[in-house]
């Protein structure tokens, strides 16, 4: 009777759970894990005939399960205080550092791959003058991977970077900087939060100075810019998956360039750009230091298009197609090129022939991470 009893308990606070979440009021966005959430599948025959339905539902559910965060939040405070290397989402590695717990889907590169080489293709073949570089930012975990918990399985970039040059061939200048950014961690520099994913602003400068002598551009020395804090109590992505309540914050820097001409970004929002816009005389947005997004301080977060006339004395026009970890690297940029374009795949699907056409474009970088490259389902947009 008792066991009945317990079952019919259990069963009940899942119920209530589960009511629960259909009443919470749906949400498309999480700050905490900056990512979109589930939304509430359509209910069809064929949906729930294929089992589709189900499976859309399930991740609705989990998705909006009432006070969700706060469960995460417990949940790993309770792996940490039993050992565990990790709480499925974040490996907890030395001295705080966090770490996502991310996979390279080799298959979804190997696609994406033939995507981008199609691409460069096109571009090499309406445009030949322009030139074309590949910057795949490595991850944290490849980087400092001295810092990870004992024995944490991490997938090898050096073949994922030996993929993407052995499918680009001579098309286009693949630019590993891994060694670069592992140099100066191995000498103490912070060049990736501890707790986010991204690499510091002092890791983007480093990055951008073994980008551009390969590209052959004479990269700007540190003496150039005013480096200054603009946070002590960054808290990134990885920290909320953590949901560890003792985290320290991190400290972020902005490089702002001495005696730089005044410029203007323009950023398009919405879908495919097609939305509100929005200019600005600055690169910053202040108003996201006081909320979960920190990141998004840098070029207002994560936009379909965003527009920077630099104001600088030169005839190239760079064209951007990136993921986030190209926020804190264009600033670096805007010496080398009068007009700067970026482009997110991830929100803007439709087509790229309008960019070319408009902007005199001379020059294309194509700035991801390697796990987003090898994750991402947009670059099939990536045509003429």
């Amino acid at each position: 009777m008792r066991s009945r009893l317990t079952a019919a308990a259990f069963i009940a606070v899942l119920f209530a759970f589960a009511a629960g979440s259909l009443l919470v009021p749906p949400q498309s966005h999480s700050a905490v894990e900056n990512r979109t959430l589930a939304a509430m599948p359509a209910l069809s025959a064929g949906a729930v005939a294929s089992g589709r339905f189900t499976e859309d539902l399930d991740r609705y559910l989990l998705d909006h399960f009432p006070l969700r965060d706060a469960w995460a939040g417990l949940a790993g405070a309770a792996d940490f205080a039993l050992g565990r290397t990790d709480n499925g989402r974040v490996y907890f590695g030395k001295d705080g550092r966090l770490f996502s717990v991310d996979s390279i889907d080799f298959k979804q590169l190997d696609t994406n791959l033939g995507y981008l080489r199609g691409f460069v293709g096109s571009v090499a073949q309406a445009y030949p003058d322009i030139r074309f570089s590949v910057l795949p930012a490595p991850a944290a975990w490849t980087v400092a991977g001295d810092l990870l918990p004992a024995r944490a399985p991490v997938d090898d970039e050096g073949e994922a970077l030996r993929r993407i040059k052995s499918a680009l061939g001579d098309r286009a200048l693949v630019c590993d900087v891994t060694e670069a950014l592992s140099t100066a961690h191995r000498a103490g520099t912070q060049v990736y939060y501890r707790t986010d994913h991204h690499w510091t602003s002092r890791g983007a400068y480093i990055a951008y100075s073994a980008w551009a002598e390969r590209y052959g551009l004479k990269p700007l020395p540190e003496s150039d810019f005013t480096v200054r804090a603009v946070s002590e109590t960054f808290y990134g992505v990885n920290a909320s998956k953590a949901g560890l309540p003792w985290t320290r914050p991190d400290r972020m820097e902005v490089f702002e360039r001495k005696d730089a001409p005044p410029l203007r970004m323009t950023v398009e929002s919405g879908k495919d750009g097609g939305g509100a816009i929005r200019v600005s005389d600055s690169l910053y947005e202040a108003k996201f230091l006081a909320e979960r997004d920190g990141y998004a301080y840098f070029l207002g977060g994560n936009n379909p298009v965003v527009t920077i006339d630099t104001g600088a004395r030169s005839n190239r026009s760079l064209l951007v197609l990136k993921d986030s970890f190209a926020h804190c690297f264009a600033p670096f940029l805007t010496a080398h090129f009068k007009r700067i374009i970026l482009v997110d795949p991830r929100y803007h699907r439709d087509g790229l022939a309008r960019f070319f056409r408009e902007n005199d474009i001379t020059d294309v970088l194509f700035l991801y991470s390697t796990v987003q490259l090898a994750s991402d389902r947009n670059l099939f947009y990536l045509q003429l």
